[in-house]
């Protein structure tokens, strides 16, 4: 397989303005100078807990938020450097499943209207009945018959909009999805089935997906590698057998614990250190060691750098020397 999008050092900065006039800033590092590729027809899951920077990632690589520096290649394009208008064909190669269907669909149009305005967008000399047929298509693909085209976003349930919102995306036929956070507002049981209608439609319409989320099981059943990501940084990308059998990053040790499950009691005590507080990133050293059990000097002072400790695992720990694992 090549790799249909290649993402170099990417960040994106923001800017909040403090103090009791308004006269001092503070930059916020959302995502912080993070690379990773996505090969073709391949989903990459990208994990973390809330504000580590899991969707602004997804936005950034889209353009819906402008990064602040980097690259982001689609088929060797920097779409980066396009203006907008030269933009233009790739957002029909490059869409997104939001969180909250809502937010993907005009509550006073119909389904019909709403998978309508992509395509005329894009293709504007359609012929009516091309795309009447392709609306039909569209429905099929994801679990509705034709007739239910006619009705209104409020007369579906949450998962039933999430179809719809899918349907969305892919109305356009494009290459590479970004999927942000799609099944988390959703019952386990509607969980399943939207997980594996994007399987299947995966497979049919051979598509990529950049899949966020922040639960590990949904990742482990969706994605064919896995990358962690903490304070705006990915700290550790491997495929998703892997990872799954050897966590390397003391950050994904504690996603690993913070599952339910029975945990002996010494193991609970050394593994949940800093769960469920807001500690301050370390702004020098490595951005986890605040609340690593295992952090020392050195991961106070100096950030870690990414090593392979096995072919295609990568980690960002001082406790990885080049080539060397150490549990």
């Amino acid at each position: 397989m090549s790799r249909l999008l290649e993402v170099s050092h990417l960040s994106k900065f923001y800017t909040n303005k403090k103090g009791l006039f308004k006269g001092t800033q503070e930059t916020v590092k959302a995502v912080n100078d993070i690379s990773f590729f996505v090969e073709e027809q391949e989903t990459l899951g990208i994990v973390g807990e809330s504000g580590c920077g899991k969707s602004t990632t997804g936005r950034a690589v889209l353009r819906l938020h402008e990064p602040t520096a980097g690259e982001v290649r689609f088929r060797g394009t920097d779409i980066l450097s396009l203006s907008q208008e030269e933009l233009r064909p790739y957002r029909q190669k490059m869409q997104i499943v939001f969180q909250n269907a809502n937010s993907a669909l005009d509550p006073r149009w119909t389904v019909e209207r709403s998978l309508k305005e992509p395509i005329l967008l894009h293709e504007p000399g359609i012929a009516k009945g091309e795309l009447d047929d392709r609306i039909d298509q569209l429905m099929e693909s994801v679990g509705f018959s034709p007739m239910y085209k006619k009705k209104y976003p409020h007369e579906f349930s949450g998962g039933q909009r999430q179809r719809i919102g899918i349907a969305k995306a892919i109305s356009v036929n494009p290459e590479f999805v970004v999927c942000d956070e799609p099944v988390s507002a959703l019952d386990v049981s509607v969980q399943a089935q939207v997980l594996n209608l994007m399987k299947r439609l995966k497979a049919e319409r051979k598509l990529s997906y950049l899949f966020i989320s922040h639960d590990l099981s949904v990742i482990r059943f969706i994605s064919d590698r896995v990358g962690v990501m903490y304070a705006g940084r990915i700290v550790e990308l491997a495929e998703t057998k892997e990872f799954f059998s050897n966590p390397l990053h003391p950050y994904s040790r504690v996603l690993m614990a913070a599952v339910p499950r029975p945990v002996v009691a010494e193991d609970k005590e050394s593994l949940y250190q800093g769960i469920g507080t807001i500690a301050e990133v370390s702004k020098v050293g490595c951005p986890f060691c605040t609340r690593c059990p295992q952090a020392t000097e050195r991961c106070r002072q100096e950030m870690p750098a990414e090593r392979e400790v096995s072919p295609g695992h990568r980690v960002m720990c001082h406790l990885y020397e080049a080539g060397a694992i150490r549990s």
